[in-house]
C-alpha cells in the first residue's frame, strides 16, 4: 500500500528512514529520489548521506551537527513537494551487452545448471534467446537504488509488458563471479561491479564499467561510481568483435 502520509522512523542514533509505502512500487521510488532532491537543494547542514530504496529514503546524520528533531521539521516540510512529484531529473545510459557469452555457459556448467539464458527463455515461455534479447532490450531499466556492493545497481523494467523473471539460486554461490555480469533476480536486473559472490542467473558480460575507482572518464562520480537512482539503463545487444573493440578503448 502507499501510505497517505509517510512514515518517519529512527534507525540508531544516527540515521532517520522515511517510508512512502509497504510495497516494492516505482511510485514510491520516484517519492523517495523527489525527498533526496529537494533535501540536496534544500540542504539543513548535517546530512552525511541519502539513500534511496525502492519504497524509502534512508537518511544518515551528524547528530553533533543537526538533532534528530529539527532534521524531522526538515524532512516535514519537504514532503508535500515529494508527494506531489510529476517528474524528476534522469540519465538515461547506453548498456553493450554481450549476451549469453562463453563466460555465461561456463558458469552455468561450474553450478551444475544448463545455460542460465536458455533457463530464463524456457521460463518465461519464449521461443528462443533472441526472442530474450528483443524484450529484454525494448525498455529502459530504471535504476531504483544503488548499494550492496560499491556501485552495484537494483533496476527494473519500465515497461511491464516487458519485465521478465528468473527465480534467484536458491543457494547462493559460494565463489566470486568476474565484475560487469548483468544478472537477473525476481524480476531485478543487477549487475556485478566487481568479482564477487552472486545468487543472480547471469545473462551476459557487459563491455562498460560500473565501478571505477580513480576514474578521469565523464559521467562517473568522484568515488568511481557509474549509476545513481533515478538513471535508466538501455541495454543493446552486441557481439564479441564490438566488446572487445569497447574494453580497448576503455
Amino acid at each position: 500500500m502507499i501510505y497517505q502520509h509517510p512514515q518517519i522512523r529512527q534507525l540508531g542514533d544516527c540515521a532517520l528512514a522515511v517510508e512512502f509505502g509497504d510495497e516494492a512500487d516505482l511510485r514510491l521510488n520516484v517519492r523517495a529520489l523527489a525527498l533526496r532532491n529537494a533535501l540536496e537543494a534544500h540542504d539543513p547542514g548535517g546530512i552525511t548521506d541519502l539513500v534511496p530504496t525502492m519504497r524509502a529514503l534512508g537518511i544518515l546524520f551528524d547528530p553533533d551537527r543537526i538533532g534528530k528533531t529539527r532534521l524531522e521539521g526538515h524532512i516535514a516540510e519537504l514532503l508535500d513537494e515529494a508527494q506531489a512529484v510529476q517528474s524528476i531529473p534522469s540519465r538515461i545510459i547506453d548498456m553493450p551487452l554481450w549476451y549469453d557469452d562463453p563466460g555465461s555457459r561456463e558458469l552455468a556448467a561450474r553450478d551444475g545448471m544448463q545455460p542460465y539464458l536458455e533457463y530464463i527463455v524456457e521460463s518465461n515461455g519464449l521461443a528462443s534467446i533472441d526472442a530474450f534479447i528483443a524484450r529484454h532490450t525494448s525498455t529502459d531499466q530504471w535504476v531504483a537504488a544503488v548499494g550492496w556492493a560499491p556501485g552495484c545497481t537494483f533496476a527494473y523494467a519500465l515497461d511491464r509488458d516487458a519485465a521478465m523473471t528468473s527465480p534467484k539460486l536458491v543457494t547462493p554461490r559460494s565463489y566470486a563471479i568476474p565484475e560487469r555480469y548483468v544478472t537477473l533476480g525476481g524480476v531485478c536486473t543487477s549487475i556485478t561491479p566487481v568479482s564477487l559472490p552472486s545468487g543472480y542467473r547471469t545473462l551476459g558480460r557487459l563491455a562498460i564499467d560500473i565501478y571505477l575507482p580513480g576514474t578521469r572518464l565523464a559521467g562517473y562520480s568522484a568515488t568511481g561510481v557509474l549509476f545513481q537512482a533515478g538513471d535508466r539503463q538501455r541495454y543493446r545487444a552486441i557481439a564479441r568483435q564490438e566488446y572487445e573493440d569497447i574494453r580497448a578503448r576503455i
